[in-house]
This record gives C-alpha cells, sequence and structure tokens, in this order.
C-alpha cells in the first residue's frame, strides 16, 4: 500500500474519532469534503463502493432464491439492488461532481454518502433536483433528532 494512501486513510479516521457525536451545529459535509486531499476523497469513495459491493453480494446470495442473482437477463430485484447500492463510476468521476455539488451552500448538510449516490445520479444523466431536496430534508430530520436527544 501506497504510503499516501495510508496517510489519507489515517487522516480519515482521525476525522471521524474527533468529531463530535451531539454537536450543537449541523454537521458541516461539504467543509470537511473541501479540506480533503485527492487522496483522501478517493479512499472515502474506495470505502463507498466497497460496501456497495458487499451490500449488493449479501442481498444477492442471501435473500434471493438460489440462481437469481446470477441469473441473465439480471431481475428486477436484482436490478434495483444494485442500482441502489452500487457506485457504478470510477472515483475519479464522481470526485468533481461532489465537489460541485457542494459548492451550493444549500448542500452543506448532506451527508457524504447520500452526496456520493446523487453524484453517481447525475453522471447517469438522472434529475437529481428530488434527490437532493429529500437529502437536505433528512439533514434537516437527523439535526432536529439530534437536538431532542440532547433534552
Amino acid at each position: 500500500m501506497k504510503t499516501g494512501t495510508i496517510a489519507a486513510l489515517l487522516a480519515l479516521l482521525l476525522l471521524a474519532a474527533s468529531r463530535p457525536c451531539l454537536a450543537d451545529d449541523p454537521y458541516n459535509y461539504a467543509l470537511v469534503w473541501k479540506g480533503w486531499s485527492d487522496q483522501a476523497r478517493i479512499a472515502y469513495l474506495w470505502g463507498a463502493r466497497d460496501g456497495g459491493g458487499q451490500t449488493y453480494l449479501a442481498a444477492g446470495f442471501g435473500w434471493l432464491p438460489p440462481g437469481e442473482f446470477g441469473r441473465k437477463p439480471e431481475s428486477e430485484r436484482v436490478s434495483r439492488v444494485r442500482k441502489k447500492t452500487m457506485l457504478l463510476f470510477e472515483e475519479s468521476a464522481l470526485t468533481p461532481v461532489i465537489s460541485d455539488l457542494y459548492r451550493d451552500p444549500a448542500n452543506a448538510f448532506v451527508p457524504l454518502i447520500d452526496m456520493t449516490f446523487i453524484a453517481r445520479d447525475k453522471l447517469q444523466g438522472s434529475a437529481i433536483d428530488d434527490s437532493l431536496r429529500e437529502a437536505r430534508k433528512r439533514a434537516v430530520q437527523v439535526q432536529e433528532y439530534t437536538e431532542r436527544q440532547k433534552k
């Protein structure tokens, strides 16, 4: 493993460990993304890709009837799971799209994983306005929940 990749992973772990669990202000994911080097961003996306791949395999082999997972043409259930869990694009393609989406201050509190899949959808040519609105709404709901838990 390259030294730069190890450094990026360590930086990511340190950032995660230093994040307050119940902060007074909403968590600004755009600020985090902008503060990461390209290597750290790629490392994050590797993790998202690995997690999505593991979820896809677990769903395919664990929840579907035997033989359905590898069948051609792909069943509708397999297709839905793949579309929900797989990034489908290289990290180098996703990174600039995520950066561009975080330039909008309205997106600052959208979690990184949500923004990753929104960027993927944008690269696929899908309309993302509804997804962005929903992600912003969820971010507000999470903050409201967090505030209620502190009381």
